[in-house]
C-alpha cells in the first residue's frame, strides 16, 4: 500500500528544467511551429533546491517572449492534478510563482500576446549605437549593433526589467541589480534581419558598474552577460 501510494506521488512530480520550455517568437509563424526554443539550466530560485514542481501530471510550462520587446505570455498544461484526498503538499498555481520574476507583469492571453507581437515589429532599441558589422548566416544578411544605456536612458529602465526575468534560469546564483543606480552601464546587443533591417531582435546583454581603475581612471567593471539566441 505504501509503495502504491508512493508512485501515485511521484507521478505528480515534475523538474523544472524538464518540463520548461522558452520560445523566442519572432512571427506568428514562430508561435505556431516552435521554431527557436531552449530549455533553463538553473530554477532553484523559483522553484526550490530540488527544482522540483509537485502537484501536477505531465506538465508543460511554456514562456513565449516577443523577441524584441521581451513581453511575456505563459502558458501551463497538464494531464491530471493530485486530489485533495491525498495527503501531499499541492504545490501552488506555478504560473503565480513563475509571475513573481515579473516586475513589469506578464502579458494574459494568447490573444493579447499576439496583439503585443504585432507592435514587436516596430520596435527600436534603447540607448546609443557604439558599434556594428554584418555577416551572413544561409545565404541571409545579418546586421549585429551594440547599444549601451544607463539608468537616464528614455524608456530603458522599464525594459532592463523584462530583459533580467532570463538572468535566475541562466545565471547560478544571479539578482535584480537596482538598475536606477547612475553607476550602472548596459550594453546590448541587436540583431537587425529581414526586409531592409528593418526587425530588432535582442541577441545579448551585459551589465557593468563604473569603477575607479589604475591610476584613477573609470572602467565599467563587467557584472553579469549573457547571450541569448536569435
Amino acid at each position: 500500500m505504501v509503495q502504491a501510494f508512493s508512485g501515485q506521488v511521484e507521478a505528480f512530480k515534475s523538474e523544472a528544467l524538464e518540463c520548461i520550455t522558452f520560445h523566442y517568437v519572432h512571427s506568428i509563424e514562430d508561435f505556431e511551429n516552435d521554431r527557436v526554443t531552449f530549455k533553463p539550466q538553473f530554477a532553484h530560485q523559483i522553484f526550490g533546491e530540488d527544482e522540483t514542481i509537485f502537484g501536477y501530471k505531465d506538465l508543460a510550462i511554456d514562456m513565449y517572449y516577443t523577441a524584441g520587446t521581451l513581453k511575456c505570455f505563459i502558458r501551463v498544461n497538464y494531464s491530471g492534478r493530485i486530489e485533495e484526498s491525498i495527503e501531499a503538499k499541492v504545490d501552488d498555481d506555478p504560473q503565480e510563482s513563475l509571475k513573481k520574476n515579473f516586475t513589469n507583469g506578464i502579458i494574459s492571453s494568447e490573444f493579447d500576446f499576439l496583439k503585443e507581437l504585432k507592435k514587436d515589429e516596430a520596435f527600436k532599441p534603447h540607448g546609443m549605437l557604439l558599434t556594428q558589422y554584418s555577416r551572413y548566416d544561409d545565404h541571409k544578411e545579418k546586421c549585429f549593433c551594440l547599444f549601451k544605456s544607463d539608468s537616464t536612458t528614455p524608456g530603458f529602465l522599464s525594459y532592463h526589467k523584462d530583459m533580467q526575468t532570463f538572468l535566475t534560469w541562466f545565471i547560478d546564483g544571479s539578482s535584480f541589480i537596482e538598475d536606477d543606480d547612475p553607476e550602472w552601464k548596459f550594453y546590448t546587443m541587436f540583431v537587425f534581419m529581414f526586409l531592409f533591417f528593418t526587425r530588432a531582435i535582442i541577441n545579448g546583454v551585459a551589465n557593468g558598474y563604473l569603477t575607479f581603475f589604475h591610476l584613477n581612471n573609470l572602467v565599467d567593471k563587467i557584472s553579469q552577460m549573457l547571450h541569448l539566441t536569435s
